[in-house]
């Protein structure tokens, strides 16, 4: 199960851009080079792949994260 619909959920970059979003996306233009990015708590659930690294080329990107429920 994901988040409920409406739940405000973050992406932090390591260059200390946050981007939110109440949807199952969030689109963001950064320039190219590297970046480390952490997918913030929400509160009730667990997300995978909180952290990771990213390079932007020229190109979009996608990635991709689960939410479940935690007890």
């Amino acid at each position: 199960m994901g988040l409920s619909s409406g739940t405000i959920w973050y992406v932090n970059l390591s260059n200390g851009q946050s981007f939110s979003s109440n949807t199952s996306t969030i689109t963001f233009t950064e320039t190219n080079g590297s970046y480390t990015y952490t997918i913030g708590n929400v509160s009730g659930y667990k997300v995978s792949n909180q952290t990771g690294k990213i390079t932007i080329n020229g190109s979009n990107i996608s990635i991709s994260t689960t939410f479940k429920s935690s007890p």
